[in-house]
């Protein structure tokens, strides 16, 4: 059976959609609504979901606090019983037979399984793949996100949870963690899960933005680092983090250096303009 941990935080409009989409997940006996200091009517749709369904119980920080959704999901960890997690930020919605087939494609002694997802944006759902190298996948950032993937809870506790000082990124910092005490990792290429993009989310809101971006380049070096620590910085690794680093850099610009093959990086956009030109014969 699986645990869901759902952090909620001024998400009056979304929750119930959000919870019902866990409640058709049959794998599913425990939900856990776990408050982060709403100030809309959220915490008392949790009750009445709570109310409704005997599977779902309510938390929250002393003093009904903000502590983030890292620690938020860190104090839903805490009560879950089962060994696999799934966790849902309160505006996404898993679709019918997530928890069953990804499931069917879970190694019992992998970090976590990575899924592919849905982002909704403006109506229309685009497909995201993940990348089959898990440390190029973390350079890439193409590596599932939060909700698409299942997480195996022993570990997360572990390693003592999520990091609760992060601006963003923070799921592939756990991911990162994780990796690195134990590299196994599963793969479910089925779309199973809608992100939805929302102007006042954490990803995108304008507080912070300067340390949220610079957060991308931190992560990568933190990535690299380990890498090269192992030898296990491999070309296509090395391909993944330059041309990264590199798109990052074409829009922000952080107060400290950061490492990069700018040649490559150059050679690489003038080969992706020079493809997007050509006409083949008919």
């Amino acid at each position: 059976m699986v645990s869901a941990v759902v952090p909620v935080f001024n998400a009056e409009k979304t929750l119930k959609k959000s919870v019902e989409s866990l409640l058709i997940q049959p794998e599913i006996n425990e939900i856990f609504l776990v408050d982060d200091g709403s100030k809309d009517k959220s915490y008392s749709i949790c009750l009445e979901l709570a109310d409704k369904y005997d599977l779902i119980t309510v938390l929250h920080h002393p003093g009904k606090s903000n502590k983030g959704a890292p620690a938020t999901r860190n104090l839903g960890l805490a009560h879950c019983k089962n060994k696999w997690i799934q966790f849902q930020d309160a505006d996404d919605e898993l679709l019918p037979g997530k928890i069953k087939k990804q499931l069917e494609y879970l190694d019992e002694e992998s970090s976590f399984l990575v899924g592919t997802f849905l982002f909704q944006k403006d109506g229309k759902r685009e497909f995201q793949n993940y990348l089959t190298d898990p440390w190029s996948g973390l350079l890439g950032i193409k590596f599932g996100i939060t909700i698409s993937n299942l997480w195996n809870g022993d570990l997360i506790k572990q390693i003592g949870g999520w990091r609760e000082n992060l601006p963003n990124m923070q799921e592939y910092y756990l991911m990162f963690d994780l990796l690195r005490i134990n590299s196994k990792v599963s793969y479910c290429p089925e779309a199973l899960a809608v992100m939805k993009f929302r102007n006042n989310s954490i990803t995108n809101a304008k507080n912070n933005k300067k340390a949220k971006q610079d957060n991308y380049f931190k992560y990568r070096k933190k990535v690299r680092e380990y890498l090269e620590s192992c030898n296990e910085f491999s070309l296509v690794r090395r391909h993944y983090y330059h041309i990264s680093t590199g798109n990052n850099l074409s829009y922000h610009k952080p107060p400290f250096e950061v490492k990069i093959n700018r040649l490559y990086y150059n050679l690489y956009k003038k080969m992706k303009e020079f493809k997007s030109v050509i006409t083949y014969p008919s």
